[in-house]
C-alpha cells in the first residue's frame, strides 16, 4: 500500500531554544519521512529551506479612543 504525503503547516515565533526548537524538529522528522512542510516563523536563524519568515500583518484600521469616539459624536449632534 502506497503512503499517502501530507502537507503539513507548523506556526511558530522562532525556531530555536525551547519550544521554537520542538517544532523544528517536528518539522525536519516530517521532511525526512517525505511529507511537505514548511514552517512559518517571525525570527529565523537556520538555513533549512522549508523555514520561511512571515511579515507582521498591519491593522486595517486604528481604533479610536474613547475621547475621540466622545468628540465624534459630539459634532455629529451638532451637525
Amino acid at each position: 500500500m502506497e503512503q499517502i504525503k501530507k502537507k503539513i503547516l507548523l506556526l511558530s515565533s522562532g525556531d530555536v531554544n525551547g519550544a521554537y526548537e520542538a517544532v523544528y524538529r517536528l518539522g525536519k522528522h516530517f521532511v525526512s519521512k517525505g511529507h511537505l512542510v514548511k514552517m512559518l516563523v517571525k525570527n529565523k536563524t537556520k538555513p533549512d529551506s522549508f523555514i520561511i519568515t512571515y511579515l507582521d500583518a498591519t491593522k486595517p484600521y486604528k481604533r479610536k479612543s474613547v475621547l475621540e469616539r466622545f468628540l465624534q459624536k459630539f459634532k455629529n449632534k451638532l451637525s
